[in-house]
């Protein structure tokens, strides 16, 4: 088993900006925060070249970095889509306990 990527979202206007870091080039958007998870794994997938069957066993651990001002807002919303808000960074493998 390998370690998780990392993978840092930000909010950016309406949408989602997706880093990988450790994966070069793998850079993406969501217009939703519930659609991150998925668009991560298809672009690390894509990147390294691995079969679509692999892609539910890539882990992935989300950093999620909102701005200043509409934090209240978007905190609001993160808890219904599985993201816990305290410190904005969600393991989901452990959130789904599969560890």
């Amino acid at each position: 088993m390998t370690d998780p990527y990392r993978v840092i979202v930000e909010r950016w206007g309406t949408w989602w900006t997706i880093e990988v870091p450790d994966v070069p080039g793998c850079h993406s958007q969501a217009p939703r925060l519930d659609q991150v998870e998925a668009t991560a794994r298809e672009l690390i997938a894509f990147q390294l070249g691995l079969l679509d069957s692999k892609m539910p066993e890539i882990e992935l651990t989300l950093e999620v970095h909102l701005p200043a001002e509409p934090a209240g807002e978007l905190l609001g919303a993160l808890p219904d889509q599985g993201v816990e808000p305290a410190g904005i960074v969600a393991d989901l493998d452990a959130e789904r306990g599969t560890r």
